[in-house]
């Protein structure tokens, strides 16, 4: 992440206000540091900040005001005694959302005396204001004799998006963003610089989650699925979504050979062999997470959950998220429109594992067959009123009174393009965007904590 960038532009110089004569000199001294250490950076400004949450809640970054409280560089000055008698001075650092543990501090610096802190109103060899604490500013202030800056082991790695943090640029009212590790390993070049388990609680770092949509039957199917995640993330994060960088790593394979399971009975072990390969190529991109757009490849379910197991992955089902949802509707009986396969609680049905809870009114052969042409009318033509009328017609001859589940990515399709479908007189479930919301929070629950 290192670049020359800016050297021979001071930032500040273009974020002054109309009221302001210049840039603060400590300000100026944090932007020269960076540039002179050839380290990347982003001036920015805030309203006064004092605190780590008040801060990270102000700051400016990315086109949105607030970053999470993750995000945020705490810094603690302290005083204490050595092993030789002599007064030192630590600056220790952590994420916002963690507290430093001076009793482990303590240890690493081999103290012979409690940690104080050193502020305003402290009588110790140093002042800071409270708020102001950073590593620039406690380097170009104390220097680098009897000094020592420490830095949380957490703080060194970073794989969410952005890998950049915050704090204050010596002024309540500048922020500055940087590279934590890159910054620490400048730093350890000018004075003694730990990287040392030090903060309370050890959190969990921020991973990775990229989540893998396999689709095909019908292609759009994969694409609809991925809009409804996006939606939900987004939904889920309210005021902390940050636009882009907020979204999901997604990674989408297409495999025309998931038609084959519309013909299931007769291409059972054909389809596995497709579906195997395309699974193993997901998880092979690093996808943690395993989503198949389509109601009757879960017959597979079983295997697939090996597979990903075996690979490091987890398979999310159709199903699971359906159940869901129809639990929390406090459902109990439901009409099932799905191809004759996803009817079939003998064989081929993953449903049917749902059948103990609750009760499906499942379509007579007729419908069945009138659903599935249904199907096929939708992927060669889309959504056309011929298609939006014989759903509404087949729902209003065959649910029975009960609330319609749509288990058949096609009818999905239908749905989300034809908004006025949900006015139906009858209540309807899409599958596929229970699906979508289960998947998105099953990531919201993987990535880094706030």
């Amino acid at each position: 992440m290192s670049s020359m960038f800016a050297q021979n532009k001071m930032q500040s110089l273009q974020l002054i206000a109309g009221t302001e004569t210049g840039v603060p000199q400590v300000v100026s001294d944090t932007e020269r540091f960076f540039q002179k250490s050839g380290l990347w950076y982003i001036l920015s400004r805030n309203h006064e900040a004092r605190s780590c949450k008040e801060a990270a809640n102000r700051r400016s970054r990315l086109g949105h005001i607030g970053i999470p409280l993750f995000d945020e560089l705490k810094s603690y000055l302290g005083d204490y005694v050595d092993s030789n008698g002599s007064k030192k001075l630590v600056m220790a650092h952590c994420h916002g959302n963690q507290s430093l543990d001076l009793k482990k501090l303590a240890k690493t610096l081999g103290a012979t005396s409690p940690i104080e802190r050193v502020n305003s109103k402290s009588k110790g060899p140093g002042q800071v204001e409270y708020g102001l604490a950073n590593p620039v500013q406690a380097l170009l202030q104390y220097g680098n004799e009897g000094f020592v800056q420490v830095f949380d082991t957490s703080l060194m790695v970073r794989e969410t998006i952005p890998v950049s943090m915050m704090t204050n640029a010596g002024h309540l009212t500048w922020g500055i963003e940087f590279n934590c590790a890159e910054l620490a390993k400048s730093l350890k070049a000018q004075m003694t610089v730990l990287i040392e388990n030090v903060a309370t609680p050890s959190l969990p770092l921020p991973t990775k989650c990229p989540i893998g949509i396999l689709t095909g039957n019908a292609p759009d199917s994969g694409a609809l699925l991925w809009r409804h995640i996006n939606r939900e993330v987004q939904s889920k994060l309210g005021s902390k979504f940050l636009g882009d960088l907020s979204y999901p790593e997604v990674y989408i394979h297409s495999l025309p050979h998931m038609g084959l399971t519309m013909g299931l009975s007769e291409r059972e072990d054909q389809a596995w062999e497709n579906i195997e390969s395309a699974v193993l190529k997901l998880c092979g991109t690093g996808c943690k997470l395993i989503a198949i757009a389509c109601n009757t490849t879960p017959y597979y379910a079983d295997k697939i959950d090996k597979l990903c197991h075996a690979n490091g992955a987890e398979f999310i089902s159709i199903v699971d998220a359906v159940d869901k949802r129809l639990s929390h509707l406090n459902l109990s009986r439901v009409a099932l429109f799905g191809i004759g396969y996803v009817n079939d609680f003998e064989i081929y049905s993953a449903y049917k594992k749902l059948s103990y809870r609750y009760e499906f009114v499942r379509p007579p052969e007729m419908a069945l067959r009138r659903i599935e042409e249904l199907a096929f009318q939708i992927k060669r033509e889309g959504t056309s009123e011929s298609s939006v009328q014989r759903l509404r017609d087949l729902i209003n001859s065959y649910s029975e009174n009960a609330p319609a589940l749509l288990a058949l990515t096609e009818l999905s399709i239908l749905m989300e393009n034809r908004k006025d479908l949900r006015k139906s007189e009858r209540a309807i479930i899409d599958a596929l965007e229970c699906y979508g919301t289960f998947v998105a929070e099953t990531y919201m629950a993987r990535i880094a904590p706030n």
